[in-house]
């Protein structure tokens, strides 16, 4: 029964994780430490972290602007 409560308790972090592999997806960890420290990582969470993973778009840059004309 333990193992199904441990089951149960990854669904929620399970589609995000899954999504993730999609292309221009990154998958973002939401690591809190024992004394309650929060952190944010691209990486599993240490052994000991409560975690929770979350799929996110990735960030892109702008196009590039056209050279500006110099002035006559």
């Amino acid at each position: 029964m333990p193992i199904l409560a441990l089951l149960a308790g990854l669904s929620p972090a399970m589609p995000a994780v899954t999504a993730a592999s999609a292309p221009g997806q990154v998958t973002i960890y939401r690591c809190v430490g024992a004394d309650g420290q929060l952190t944010l990582r691209d990486t599993p969470c240490a052994a000991g972290e409560h975690q929770q993973a979350r799929g996110m778009l990735r960030p892109q840059d702008p196009p590039p602007q056209p050279p500006a004309a110099a002035p006559a």
